[in-house]
């Protein structure tokens, strides 16, 4: 009985051991087939299996089925049993990324690293036929995409008004949603596809929702643009005054009240026609362009340095710029040095001309407000001289230049050069000058009277004379 216990025994290991022979291989053999089984764990990682329809020894990602934009992450090539050949495993592996190197401990499986699975040429190493490849990939990443909206308000075209509205940004992977937050049922307001613009809507709030038109797309905006329309204008239709903006610089200057301490003085601008044009006035270099204040009645800014500027004009209410242009000013610096300035007490220079007459000379004589006879320096003629009456007894032309003398000044207005020109009397009579000596007629007419008022005298007298011896 043990003989027959023995042999029984025997068998069924006999058959354990075949069976278990024949199960084990084809358990792994069945495994390295199946595409799951090179899956990374913890990935989004897909793996497909591509089986050629004939002999090949090479092949491409181009044979592979792989969803646009998805990204290869590894190829195994099967090639047969190479093992018993003493060629090394029966799967070769390519890979990019060492994340998705899987199964790495896989024994009957070598791997190799390439730059680009989508450009590598695959094949096994035996230079045999492939049998089947396995291939994975994982979904592409999606796309950064944003959604921008704005509102444009209503304005008064040609006394017309033209009415507000919204645009939203056109970008593929967005979509968006506008409503209006006054209605209460939430109605999406339709807007145009290619131009992103709504119909006119009327002054209100309104929430634009954005949101990814698929998985593809990740939102890396807000999801939820408030916008506000604004009421219509309310002066649409009247006739508008146009008027002109103006500005002007004065520039940079020199402070001498203080003669000790001179000083420079920053300029300013001064803008005009402030009842229909408000200004904001930057400095070129401001780059947070900071608005100048301006004084509403004058116009004037306060003290500027010296640069450049820009004065933006806008139009008050019931007006139209005629020119709607920046106006760009530079305020000068001060050029040259700012010291003391000498002041000199002021001198008037005079010159006065007195013509030749028939028996007297001419003359002209030069003087000053001044005592100081050096207060000018005079030239006649180009020859220096001294202030004084000089005698002209001939014809002739005499140019005289007067010039403050040292320590003194002239006004902005003072006369400093005369012209005298001296001529020969030739309408004198020669009678009249022997009575007078004068070439007036008024001397003469005087003498004349003078005598007939004596030959009166003496005719009278001798009548009174006869008179008298008549009468004895």
């Amino acid at each position: 009985m043990f003989k027959a216990i023995a042999a029984a025994t025997a068998t069924v290991a006999l058959a354990l051991g075949l069976s278990l022979a024949a199960v084990a291989p084809a358990s792994a053999e069945g495994e390295s087939n199946d595409p799951s089984f090179y899956q990374t764990p913890g990935t989004s990682e897909i793996c497909q299996k591509f089986t050629p329809s004939g002999d090949i020894t090479t092949v491409t990602a181009t044979s592979f089925s792989i969803p646009a934009g998805d990204i290869l992450t590894k190829v195994i090539i099967k090639a047969g049993n190479t093992g018993a050949s003493g060629q090394g495993p029966e799967n070769h592996g390519y890979y990019t990324d060492s994340t998705y190197e899987y199964p790495a401990a896989y024994t009957d499986l070598d791997w190799v690293h390439v730059s680009d699975l989508s450009s590598t040429t695959f094949s096994h190493p035996s230079g045999k036929n492939i049998s089947h490849a396995i291939y994975c990939y994982i979904p592409a990443p999606p796309t950064d995409v944003a959604g921008a909206a704005a509102a444009t308000n209503p304005v008064c075209t040609d006394n017309e008004i033209v009415s507000g509205f919204i645009t939203v940004t056109i970008t593929t992977g967005v979509t968006y949603v506008i409503t209006n937050n006054a209605d209460g049922t939430h109605t999406p307001i339709p807007f145009d596809g290619t131009t992103g613009k709504t119909g006119d809507l009327p002054a209100g709030s309104y929430t634009v929702a954005a949101s990814p038109s698929s998985s593809a797309y990740h939102l890396t905006s807000a999801e939820s643009i408030p916008l506000t329309i604004a009421a219509n204008p309310t002066d649409c239709g009247k006739v508008s005054a146009s008027v002109t903006p103006s500005a002007i610089v004065t520039d940079q200057t020199c402070n001498t009240q203080d003669l000790e301490k001179p000083f420079k003085v920053n300029g300013f601008i001064t803008v005009g026609n402030l009842t229909g044009v408000t200004y904001t006035i930057t400095a070129d270099k401001d780059a947070t362009h900071t608005p100048i204040p301006y004084d509403a009645v004058t116009g004037k800014t306060g003290l500027l340095v010296p640069g450049g500027y820009t004065v933006h004009p806008a139009a008050k209410s019931g007006f139209t710029l005629s020119s709607a242009a920046d106006i760009r000013l530079t305020i000068a610096a001060y050029d040259g040095p700012c010291t003391g300035l000498d002041t000199h007490p002021l001198v008037d220079p005079s010159a006065v001309q007195q013509q030749i007459g028939c028996n007297t000379d001419g003359s002209y004589t030069l003087s000053s407000d001044q005592q100081d006879p050096a207060a000018v320096v005079w030239t006649v003629n180009g020859s220096i001289v001294s202030q004084g009456t000089y005698v002209v007894t001939t014809a002739g032309t005499y140019h005289v230049v007067a010039a403050p003398g040292p320590g003194f000044g002239f006004a902005k207005d003072t006369q400093t050069t005369w012209d005298f020109t001296f001529g020969v009397p030739t309408t004198c009579d020669l009678k009249t000058l022997a009575l007078t000596g004068s070439a007036d007629g008024m001397p003469m007419l005087a003498a004349s009277g003078l005598f007939m008022l004596l030959g009166v005298a003496l005719v009278r007298s001798g009548l009174r004379t006869r008179r008298r011896n008549a009468a004895s």
